[in-house]
């Protein structure tokens, strides 16, 4: 019937370029929840030194890595939400309880989305034929 969910994990700056574009100048039919990991450890010392070879970094050669990335967390969240997207974040502390908790509401959200949509979340057709195929070559 065509609907579903489509999750889609994207990684920091890595994803900027491809994703990033398609949600900011794609149709607006997103939701957008931003996970953030705070490290307990000082990354202050790791400092960019990628300017020797890029001069047009060079303005960022006393920016540590930490402070940069977390620059790039907030244009990327803020530069979403300012489109009117339902857009989140979620700041987790460095501990694994933590991020099972969040991936355990992850999977009851989208449950629960399902559910209410009137989808079964899980009959996933599409999936299937790829199954099938992974049971018959782990029985040879």
């Amino acid at each position: 019937d065509g609907k579903g969910i489509f999750p889609i994990a994207c990684t920091g700056p890595r994803d900027q370029h491809s994703l990033l574009q398609y949600f900011a100048q794609g149709p607006q039919a997103n939701a957008h929840l931003f996970t953030y990991l705070e490290e307990k450890t000082n990354h202050e010392n790791h400092k960019l030194d990628l300017w020797q070879k890029l001069p047009t970094l060079k303005n960022y050669q006393n920016v540590s890595l930490e402070k940069l990335n977390h620059a790039l967390f907030n244009g990327t969240f803020k530069s979403l939400k300012e489109r009117g997207e339902p857009t989140h974040q979620l700041i987790l502390k460095d501990s694994l309880p933590e991020i099972g908790s969040l991936m355990f509401s992850l999977m009851v959200t989208t449950f629960t989305v399902a559910t209410n949509w009137g989808i079964n979340a899980f009959d996933q057709p599409g999936v299937e034929r790829s199954k099938e195929i992974a049971r018959q070559e782990l029985k040879s």
